[in-house]
């Protein structure tokens, strides 16, 4: 990346075509890349943030400020509680947060709530994964529910930390996943259910539940992540309903009973699914952790929802430093290259079975053929445009935490290049 004398950044990207390589260069205008681009959060607590945990919430006083982007919610001034948030991301030096304002209010014009989250994005140094993720793919046939965001910068107790991503926490809620709540009468739904691992749900280890199949080193299990429910015994009789529940999908996505995979999965919002996590090659999205689905009452379909954690997407093959995004992966074996398929191939059997279906392959090669001219290209335009919002901004946090966003700029928009050359080659339908 070069920051041009008329204040436009020129980004220089590389794409491997078989044998060569093609360079391209791509200019974009630097409108907004003032001291003050960004939104200004502020969060103060009485004690120092070194004492926050994960597991208690302490009382914060909130503000906003906005920045040069106009946002017709406006400043903001309350009340609420924050705690620390994340699994491994809680052990980085950039820690991230959960916020709970005291009453519904729209921040930066995303949808009255309480629940907010401020994601560091440490292992990214473009700091935009996460957000051009959000943002691409808010149009989704098959996903109802994409989280909506915005960059700001974060100040704690005054002091500057950086640039985060301001975020909706994923919900049962009007604006979020819209479905009807649990009853204790009708206990077939209103769940709200991620897909996680041993060692990262002990915070709510009265909510987990058994995975019928396992794919990881360590035990894998689902998490009821909402409702929460308080009487032991009506929780019991619910956790149990959701273990034959689960089974009963398990035996049909793999053929194991006489029910059909369409009976029990829906299919569009897997398809979208599959689709994202494939194109970023997300080392997560093979129902490992941050994988989000919903059951609604009296209905048997699980459904996909709420894309969540691509900070390790994208071509990151290292967990501790984004800026070494190469075609060599190490830790995570097969993340950093342009080719093959990553969760079709992963260990997740739901996943590999699903593609092995005519049909929903044919549906996945029909929707990706229809996004590679939409939100597709909306992902492959958002890198330049939103590098060239953050490129002052960005100073400030380069000199805090030392991560290299020009090289980092260049490695996305190169990798995300190479890879959607390779799907096009089995995914795209030529008309």
């Amino acid at each position: 990346m070069k920051k041009l004398a008329d204040g436009s950044v020129r980004f220089t990207y590389r794409v491997k075509k078989g044998a060569k390589i093609a360079v391209t260069e791509l200019t974009a205008a630097c409108v907004n890349a003032t001291a003050d681009a960004l939104p200004r959060l502020d969060i103060s607590i009485d004690c120092d943030f070194e004492s926050v945990t994960k597991d208690e919430w302490v009382n914060a006083k909130i503000s906003l400020q906005l920045g040069t982007k106009t946002f017709a919610s406006g400043n903001y001034n309350g009340s609420g509680k924050v705690k620390g948030r994340g699994n491994s991301s809680w052990s980085y030096d950039k820690k991230p947060y959960s916020i709970k304002l005291d009453e519904k209010a729209s921040l930066l014009d995303i949808p009255k709530t309480k629940k907010y989250a401020i994601v560091a994005s440490y292992t990214d140094s473009t700091l935009m994964r996460n957000y051009i993720t959000y943002k691409a793919y808010q149009d989704l046939i098959g996903i109802d529910y994409v989280p909506k965001c915005e960059f700001v910068d974060v100040y704690l107790n005054g002091k500057y930390n950086g640039i985060y991503i301001l975020v909706e926490r994923i919900s049962i809620e009007k604006n979020k996943i819209n479905i009807a709540e649990a009853d204790e009468g009708n206990i077939t739904g209103g769940y709200l259910i991620e897909k996680n691992v041993h060692g990262r749900v002990n915070y709510k280890k009265d909510q987990v539940f058994d995975c019928p199949y396992q794919a990881n080193q360590v035990k894998d299990y689902f998490v009821l992540e909402e409702p929460e429910i308080e009487d032991t015994e009506l929780r019991r009789e619910v956790l149990q309903y959701l273990n034959v529940y689960m089974q009963r999908v398990h035996n049909s996505v793999m053929g194991f009973s006489s029910e059909q995979y369409a009976e029990y999965i829906d299919e569009d919002s897997w398809v979208d699914f599959v689709i994202v996590q494939e194109i970023s090659k997300n080392i997560d999205g093979n129902l490992k952790t941050s994988c989000w689905m919903y059951k609604e009452r009296d209905n048997n379909k699980l459904y996909m929802t709420a894309l969540w954690d691509f900070d390790l997407a994208y071509g990151i093959v290292n967990w501790s430093n984004a800026d070494e995004e190469r075609n060599d992966a190490s830790d995570c074996p097969g993340s950093g290259t342009y080719e093959d398929f990553m969760i079709i191939n992963s260990s997740c059997p739901w996943i590999k079975k699903l593609y092995q279906q005519d049909e929903f392959r044919e549906l996945l090669m029909e929707r990706y053929t229809y996004y590679r001219t939409t939100v597709i290209e909306e992902l492959l335009s958002l890198i330049p445009e939103q590098a060239a919002y953050l490129a002052k901004a960005e100073d400030a946090n380069y000199k805090l935490w030392k991560k290299n966003f020009s090289l980092g700029v260049a490695n996305l928009q190169t990798w995300l290049n190479g890879r959607l050359e390779w799907l096009d080659e089995v995914w795209l339908i030529e008309n």
